[in-house]
């Protein structure tokens, strides 16, 4: 093999590896995900490439750690240290609700709980600082953060877009109590106007950090300890950037891996001639759908992840759950639905033989005969007598 880039896709059943040399040839692998240690499927896909690290000349990943995070709540434990009167930023929200016609539909609860959220004595408007904020009020307000023992701890001031000085004495005063924490600032994150935004994404960044940082930090050390290069990351907006950049990033990492799959599909769709196109990407456990305009996937300026509201930049992506793992059943009115859950790669679909018992999209294809081959992608030889049992 000639020298290649390498793309890999973490998605919920399965890891997928995509290698193109210089002169354009192009091999595919495909690997069941390891839920656990997203890195093991990496590393699995790179090994079923059977191919020299040294002909490899570039690794680009997309992760879905950060957006499983989000789904799952399985971020790190945050505080919040915001002007004191504001504290409630969370809480209180827009004025919109979460369903317009259900009085008994309640948005996600916040990353952080009220307890965990402290009050900064400061204040900085847009005619001056009418309440500096002191030395011994920073300490106590570290102090009272270090008393948590949070793991990180984002810190989101009025106007700090503007004038960062608060939030930085607030950075020292903690990094000097809590050493080793992870100190989040909104004047870093979102330098720009909207204090509920601002404050929600600087949240988010505190609370994916640390998962998504141990995570990179592990996943670089393996494949460069195989003789592959350094991974780039692919972020929410379609880009990528290094591993070590990404760790410091994790919230622009929210939709990592469907990302890819759109900017793949506006390259694609632009190399046959048509600079307009809607796409559609079905993996394990969501199908994502993104339109092309112009030749280029439509980027928005934010949006709610999971119930996140996250303002960075984003290709517009509308998922539903209606992956091949995604699990049928039947709700109190007899009616069939599909996911939100998903049997994801452990057990997997039933089909899979692998112990799953719950019917899914994947088996309910292979039922209706529209999956016909018995031997499936990454070493998984299809059972359709298991598949038409889950059904049944």
């Amino acid at each position: 093999m000639s020298a290649a880039s390498v793309g890999i896709d973490v998605g919920g059943t399965f890891t997928d590896l995509v290698s193109v040399d210089l002169d354009g040839t192009a091999a595919a692998r495909k690997v069941l995900s390891t839920p656990l240690d997203q890195s093991d499927g990496v590393i699995a896909a790179l090994d079923a490439l059977s191919a020299s690290p040294d002909s490899i000349t570039r690794v680009i990943h997309g992760t879905t750690v950060a957006t499983n995070a989000l789904l799952e709540r399985s971020g790190a434990t945050v505080a919040l240290c915001a002007t004191a009167g504001f504290e409630d930023v969370l809480e209180l929200r827009r004025q919109d609700r979460a369903a317009l016609y259900d009085l008994a539909r309640h948005h996600p609860p916040p990353l952080v709980p009220p307890e965990r959220c402290i009050g900064v004595p400061e204040r900085i408007d847009p005619d001056g600082v009418p309440r500096a904020l002191e030395r011994a009020d920073a300490d106590a307000v570290a102090n009272a953060v270090a008393s948590l023992g949070v793991r990180a701890v984002a810190v989101s001031l009025l106007h700090a877009y503007r004038d960062a000085r608060h939030e930085k004495a607030v950075a020292q005063a903690l990094s000097a109590a809590c050493p080793g924490i992870d100190v989040v600032l909104g004047s870093e994150v979102v330098p720009e106007i909207r204090e509920y935004e601002r404050t929600a994404t600087t949240v988010a960044e505190a609370y994916l950090r640390p998962v998504v940082s141990r995570y990179l930090e592990q996943l670089a050390k393996r494949v460069c300890a195989a003789g592959y290069p350094s991974p780039s990351v692919m972020t929410s907006s379609g880009g990528v950037l290094p591993a070590t950049e990404a760790a410091r990033h994790a919230a622009a990492l929210a939709l990592s891996g469907p990302a890819g799959g759109v900017v793949g599909a506006a390259l694609v769709a632009s190399l046959a001639g048509f600079d307009q196109a809607l796409t559609i990407d079905i993996g394990g456990t969501s199908a994502d759908a993104g339109l092309v305009l112009g030749g280029k996937p439509l980027v928005e300026s934010g949006g709610d992840i999971a119930g996140v509201p996250i303002a960075l930049p984003r290709v517009l992506i509308e998922t539903v759950s209606a992956g091949g793992g995604s699990v049928g059943w039947v709700d109190d009115g007899g009616a069939l639905r599909v996911g939100p859950r998903s049997a994801g790669a452990d057990p997997g679909p039933a089909a899979f033989g692998r112990g799953g018992t719950e019917p899914t999209v994947t088996d309910a294809h292979i039922v209706l005969g529209s999956i016909g081959q018995r031997q499936l992608s990454g070493g998984v030889e299809a059972d359709p007598s298991a598949a038409l049992a889950a059904v049944s």
